[in-house]
Order: structure tokens, then C-alpha cells, then sequence
């Protein structure tokens, strides 16, 4: 009898024992959060975010007086119904953005991010300041419901380089060598991302012989992206002579009639050039501010301008209004700063009508800086953080031409165009236009620049 009690035991055990590992077998391989992350690209949920916004509430408190198996089944429905809701709902959110953006810039979520569900913190900018892959958290609102996502995208040089300076109007003596390098000092070059873009041509120049050769140009950074312009190489015997049309000289008056009325005020811009000012027969001769030199800079050493004291001091007591500027050929965020600290311990303190005005122009085979255009709004954004530190606002000065082609402008500097045009056809935002550089004023021996800042 035992003995078949034994048998019969171990029987139900080994019948136990198979349909365990029967029903082992059957069940699916469980996909990890982890996995599911992975699995979605470039589209991802934040697991961490999410597990933290959706997680199993803690168990209430229970007392013998107050709980039953029925509150506590309401509790339990209630949380799956809630979590339940949030999965449906997520799985009926779209969204799409690009899968690369440029390098350094300056985009906002909104501007990329389309979807049926509302950004909660759309003016975030994306992550650009490194090139390749990046991973940026993003939350969502939809039907009442928030819920946090991670978009994947690179950073990458998309945008091509520039033309400064085409070489136009150059001319090659006869028998001279004529090669790349030759080509290097004719024209100028940038890129934004890149600071050595490498430079070449097509086309054939015969220096033996005087003609005019066309060649290809083209510049080239280090993604591959390029720009190509054509441009005449002047093989000549001779060397042309130096020719520089300064056009007609501007009477103020004159200048003022034509530009003065509501909303625009017409002045001047001086430095040591323009010597010793009358600044009483400047004003009455109907100029109402000067634009005023503090000095230049170089790799960090500064100098004053040796009229500078002598002009604002003369120039304020006259009633006009006044502004500074700094001429620079800085080319590090780090001695850039220090100008611009240097720049608002020179002002002390005082109070001047319109913000200091950084003025960078050595433009001229700017490739032989080997610095990208990025690399020249750090040294503007550095000069501004100086000059911000002690309470003074900065602007940019510069030509139209580079305004179009080489400053982004990324902080929204105010900006002071320099234009010599009867009208001004810059269609970026301005607050003064450097109208000419010729005018004639009573109380200035000489030529002066001409401007007219806009209220």
C-alpha cells in the first residue's frame, strides 16, 4: 500500500513538472523598457521621465476602521483606468521634426516641432553648439494629459561657404606666377562652421601673354558643402594706376534737408582724422549727435584716440548727444572681452544716448585668420558681455555687404549699416545708417562721415 502511494506521488509530481516547463515554453520573450527605447528611433519616449510621471501610486494607508476589499478594488480600477487613458492617449500623438539642423543654429522647438499635441516650453532652443548625434527631452500636452518625449537628430555644417570679395578689377603682371596661392590674396572667404575652407579654380591663365582668362572659383569646407563664381584673371604689362572716387562731397546742409524729419535725426561719426572739432558751430549747423571714437584695438592692447577725451567732453557741452565706438581687430572671445571691459571703465559710469558700437572691418582675406564666422560672433558676444557687466548695451557696425554675408547676428545686437547710397536698400533691422563718408560741416576742417540714427 505504500509503495503505491509513493508511485502515485511521484506521478503527480512529474506531471506537475511538465506542465510548468509546457507552459515556460509557451510564454513570449518580455521586451525590456530598455529594448523599447532602443527599438524606437528617432522617435523615443522617456522612460525615466515617464516612469516618474506615470508611476504606481503609493499604497494608502489602510486602518482597520476605515478600509474594505471594496475600497481598495475601486482604488486599484481606478489607477488602471488612469494609466489606461495616458497609453491611449500617447499612442495618438503625432510628431515629426527634421532629423538634422545646422551647426550653431538657432532654432526653437516651435520651429521644428509639428505635432497634434501642444509644446509646453516652445521657445527652448534645440541643442546645436556640438556637431553629431544629440538627444533633447521634450514634453507635450495633449487632451489635458502632459507627456515627456526624447527627439534624436544631428548637428551637422549644412550651410556653404561664403564670398566676401569676388577678386574682381585684379590684374597679374606679365610673367608673373599665377596658382592658387596667387588666387588666395585676390579674393575673400568664410564659413560659418569652418575655419580653414580650402580654396581652388578651374580654367587656364597664360601670364605670358596680356588678356583677360576666365576661371572657376571655388571654395570648398570641410563637409563637402561649396560655393563657385566665375572671375576674369587681367594679364597686363603694366600696373594700373591707384584711383579712389570719394564721389561728390556732401554739404550737411544739404544732407539734412534731404534726410531730416520725424523719426530720424541726422549727425556725425569723428575720431582723430577729423583733429580738433568745433563742436558749437557743429550744432549749429544743425547736427543733432556725434558718434564719437573711444579708441582701437588689437589682440587685447588697446588706444585711446588721442581726440577722444577732448571730443566728448566738447561735444557734451555743446548738447548734443552722444555714442561711442571701438575700432577692432580682435579675433579672441578672451581679449575681446577685456576691450569690452576696458571700453565701460573708460565711460565711468557717465551715460551716453545710444548703445557702444563694435566696429570690425578687416575683412580682407579674412580666410588667412583661419577663424569661421562663428568664431567672430563669439569675439562680438564677448566685447557685449564685457561692456554688459558694468551696464552698457552693444551694436554692430559694419557694411551692407557683410551684414548680408557674413554677420548672423545671432543675439540681435541694434545695428549701425554703413551703406554710401543715396537711399538705403538694407533690408535688415537698423538703427543707424552711415550715409556717406564725404560730408562737409561747418566746425570740421576736412571730410566727415554722415549718419542718420532712427528713433
Amino acid at each position: 500500500m505504500k509503495k503505491q502511494l509513493i508511485c502515485c506521488a511521484v506521478a503527480l509530481l512529474l506531471t506537475a513538472c511538465v506542465n510548468d516547463i509546457e507552459q515556460k515554453a509557451s510564454m513570449p520573450d518580455r521586451v525590456t523598457a530598455t529594448d523599447a527605447v532602443e527599438a524606437v528611433s528617432p522617435l523615443t519616449e522617456s522612460t525615466d521621465s515617464e516612469a516618474s510621471s506615470e508611476s504606481e501610486p503609493q499604497e494608502l494607508a489602510v486602518t482597520e476602521t476605515t478600509s474594505s476589499a471594496a475600497d481598495k478594488k475601486s482604488d486599484t480600477s481606478s489607477v488602471d483606468d488612469k494609466t489606461a487613458l495616458r497609453k491611449q492617449l500617447r499612442k495618438e500623438i503625432s510628431l515629426d521634426y527634421p532629423k538634422k539642423v545646422g551647426l550653431y543654429s538657432e532654432v526653437k522647438l516651435a520651429d521644428v516641432i509639428a505635432s497634434n499635441a501642444a509644446l509646453t516650453a516652445p521657445d527652448t532652443l534645440l541643442e546645436t553648439d556640438k556637431a553629431g548625434e544629440h538627444e533633447q527631452e521634450i514634453e507635450l500636452e495633449y487632451q489635458g494629459e502632459k507627456f515627456k518625449f526624447t527627439i534624436k537628430y544631428t548637428a551637422a555644417d549644412t550651410e556653404p561657404p561664403v564670398c566676401l570679395l569676388d577678386g574682381s578689377g585684379n590684374t597679374i603682371l606679365t610673367g608673373s606666377y599665377f596658382g592658387t596661392d596667387t588666387l588666395n590674396g585676390l579674393v575673400s572667404f568664410a564659413d560659418y562652421c569652418d575655419p580653414e575652407p580650402a580654396l581652388s579654380y578651374t580654367g587656364y591663365v597664360d601670364t605670358s601673354t596680356p588678356g583677360s582668362y576666365p576661371i572657376t572659383v571655388t571654395v570648398t569646407d570641410h563637409s563637402g558643402n561649396n560655393i563657385s563664381w566665375g572671375l576674369d584673371i587681367n594679364v597686363s604689362d603694366y600696373e594700373p594706376e591707384s584711383y579712389i572716387d570719394a564721389g561728390d562731397r556732401i554739404d550737411f546742409a544739404e544732407f539734412r534737408q534731404m534726410y531730416a524729419g520725424e523719426g530720424q535725426r541726422v549727425g556725425i561719426d569723428v575720431s582723430r582724422w577729423q583733429g580738433e572739432i568745433d563742436f558749437k558751430k557743429v550744432k549749429d549747423a544743425g547736427c543733432e549727435f556725434v558718434i564719437i571714437r573711444m579708441g582701437f584695438s588689437s589682440d587685447g592692447y588697446v588706444t585711446t584716440d588721442e581726440y577722444y577725451d577732448r571730443n566728448i567732453a566738447e561735444a557734451r557741452a555743446a548738447g548734443l548727444k552722444v555714442g561711442v565706438y571701438v575700432y577692432s581687430e580682435d579675433t579672441s572671445p578672451s581679449t575681446a572681452l577685456g576691450v569690452g571691459r576696458w571700453t565701460a571703465e573708460k565711460l565711468g559710469g557717465s551715460t551716453v544716448d545710444m548703445p557702444v558700437a563694435f566696429d570690425w572691418e578687416d575683412f580682407y582675406n579674412f580666410q588667412n585668420y583661419k577663424l569661421s564666422i562663428h568664431d567672430m560672433e563669439m569675439v562680438l558676444d564677448s566685447f557685449a558681455a564685457g561692456l554688459r557687466e558694468s551696464g552698457y548695451s552693444t551694436m554692430l557696425y559694419s557694411s551692407r555687404n557683410f551684414l548680408e554675408r557674413f554677420w548672423v547676428n545671432r543675439d540681435k545686437y541694434p545695428v549701425w549699416c554703413a551703406n554710401y547710397a543715396s537711399t538705403n536698400g538694407y533690408e535688415g533691422s537698423h538703427i543707424l545708417w552711415q550715409r556717406c563718408g564725404n560730408g562737409i560741416i561747418d566746425g570740421i576742417d576736412g571730410a566727415v562721415d554722415l549718419d542718420i540714427w532712427y528713433d
